[in-house]
């Protein structure tokens, strides 16, 4: 029997809400074949070494807002809550692991993440520059759009057919702008916001705006996300 993976999700509250998403992340994980480990919040530089040790790989999952000042740029009006405690815990956490080749998938706030990780920076609100409504929380597990995959992306590869467009469900306000040092886009919406990034230069981190882990149970294609990032956690 092979190895199951073990895969860090950082801690993410305590509330209903909260335990909502981490059951559907834990859900497609396991159905993936992976082992799904919490991973509480912490500074300790001992602590977060034995993360990377424990770990095959990582999920940062969605959530608040980026606090702006954490890429430059003073809060806007139409920011969100922020979770100055997460941002400390999950962007210190990705500092440890984007030198290193372990396995990322970044979520929603977790795509979000990677890409202020890596130097690049958000639109905090797009609101006023939608064509259609992303915020869309009440069609969590219905695919509401289409987006355009670029032609060579860790997506496109995992895919079924090397297809170049899929469904998604939408439920965010802010997208990354700038994607940071070494990552690229390589999804866009029908009204050019970035809907995937990924780094060139690792064999898996990919950085989603949708939440497939919503989705697994309508479209098979969601789950191949997952299983081929817990293949590249083997």
């Amino acid at each position: 029997m092979k190895k199951r993976p073990v895969i860090g999700i950082p801690y993410i509250g305590s509330g209903a809400e909260h335990h909502y998403m981490l059951g559907n992340y834990i859900f497609a994980l396991l159905r993936a074949g992976a082992r799904p480990k919490i991973l509480k919040r912490t500074d300790d530089p001992a602590v977060f070494k034995q993360y990377l040790e424990l770990c095959d790989g990582f999920l940062m999952p969605g959530g608040p807002d980026i606090d702006p000042s954490r890429y430059g740029r003073e809060k806007e009006p139409e920011c969100g809550e922020i979770d100055p405690a997460r941002d400390d815990f999950e962007l210190e956490l990705l500092k440890w692991l984007l030198p290193t080749q372990k396995p990322i998938l970044g979520i929603c706030r977790g795509c979000q993440a990677l890409a202020v990780a890596s130097g690049g920076t958000l639109i905090q609100d797009i609101t006023s520059k939608q064509a259609f409504n992303h915020h869309n929380r009440e069609n969590l597990r219905k695919a509401m759009h289409f987006i355009t995959l670029e032609g060579d992306s860790i997506l496109r590869d995992i895919l079924p057919e090397n297809e170049d467009t899929m469904r998604v469900n939408t439920w965010h306000h802010q997208v990354v702008e700038q994607p940071g040092q070494g990552m690229r886009v390589i999804a866009y919406s029908p009204d050019g916001f970035a809907e995937a990034i990924q780094h060139d230069d690792r064999a898996f981190c990919l950085g989603v705006q949708w939440h497939p882990e919503h989705l697994i149970f309508r479209d098979k294609k969601q789950q191949h996300i997952f299983n081929a990032f817990i293949r590249a956690c083997r």
